[in-house]
């Protein structure tokens, strides 16, 4: 039996995760929500079926340091999907230095079927 593809979602914004649920869902991955640092530690820490990771590209913001977040999921052999989207090419560009393995703009026009398309591959990869 398949065990199902699960995604954490770190994204402060209620309408961000929304949008993302969205997506995920309809490609059938099971969809845990956080907004902040704590519960991102909390929950990728006691869920195993985790196997994609889409950071919100906060650096020293109030609610979510993301930076910290993704050296400490890579940091702890962590070998899924992870996904950074920023607003900020620079932001972006730190994530995937600290381990990130996909960067989104948050301001690209063809987002959402780019992200789409790496999610599709990621599942196509775990099916294989």
């Amino acid at each position: 039996m398949l065990k199902k593809t699960v995604a954490l979602v770190i994204d402060d914004s209620p309408e961000v995760q929304s949008v993302y649920y969205r997506f995920l869902a309809r490609e059938g991955i099971g969809v845990l929500q956080v907004f902040n640092e704590e519960e991102a530690r909390l929950l990728f820490g006691s869920n195993k079926n985790i196997s994609i990771v889409i950071f919100d590209g906060c650096l020293g913001g109030h609610r979510i340091n993301t930076l910290d977040i993704v050296k400490e999921i890579k940091g702890s052999g962590f070998n899924g999907l992870t996904i950074a989207a920023a607003a900020d090419p620079g932001d972006n560009e730190k994530l995937l230095a600290a381990g990130c393995k996909v960067g989104l703009a948050k301001t690209e026009p063809g987002r959402w079927p780019k992200f789409t398309r790496i999610i599709k591959e990621h599942l196509a990869i775990q099916a294989s």
